[in-house]
C-alpha cells in the first residue's frame, strides 16, 4: 500500500507542479473564485478532510522513512480540510502569499522534487 500510495502521491505532485508551471494565471485565477464562493470552498475542504482521514485509517504507518512520509501527507490533508472548514481566511491568505514568485518558485521546486521522489520510489519499489 505504501508504494502505491507513494506513486500516485508522486504523480499527484508532479503533475501539479506542471500545471501551475505551465499556467499560473489560472491559479491566481482559481484562488480568487475558491475565495468569494464559500460553497465552493466548504466542499472541497470536507472533501480534502474525508480523503486525509480516509488515508489515515489505511495507512498511519510510522514503521519506516517512506511510509512516515505517506502518512505524513494523510495528516496534512486531514488538517488543511479541516482547518479550511473551520475558518478558511488564514489558509487563503497564506495562498495568495504563496503566489508570489519571491515563494511560488522554491516551492514548486521542492514539491517537483519530492513528487518525483515518491513517483521513482514508488515505481521501483524500493524503500531503502
Amino acid at each position: 500500500l505504501t508504494l502505491h500510495l507513494a506513486t500516485a502521491f508522486g504523480a499527484y505532485m508532479l503533475a501539479a507542479a506542471a500545471g501551475f508551471w505551465v499556467n499560473k494565471d489560472r491559479w491566481s485565477a482559481i484562488l480568487a473564485e475558491f475565495k468569494i464562493n464559500q460553497a465552493l470552498t466548504f466542499v472541497t475542504a470536507a472533501l480534502t478532510f474525508a480523503l486525509g482521514v480516509a488515508l489515515l485509517l489505511a495507512h498511519n504507518i510510522w514503521t519506516d522513512t517512506l511510509a512516515s512520509i505517506v502518512s505524513a501527507i494523510g495528516w496534512i490533508a486531514a488538517l488543511k480540510g479541516l482547518l479550511l472548514m473551520i475558518n478558511p481566511t488564514p489558509s487563503l491568505s497564506l495562498a495568495d502569499r504563496m503566489l508570489e514568485d519571491r515563494y511560488i518558485k522554491p516551492y514548486l521546486a521542492l514539491v517537483t522534487l519530492i513528487g518525483a521522489g515518491l513517483l521513482i520510489v514508488g515505481l521501483t519499489g524500493r524503500t531503502t
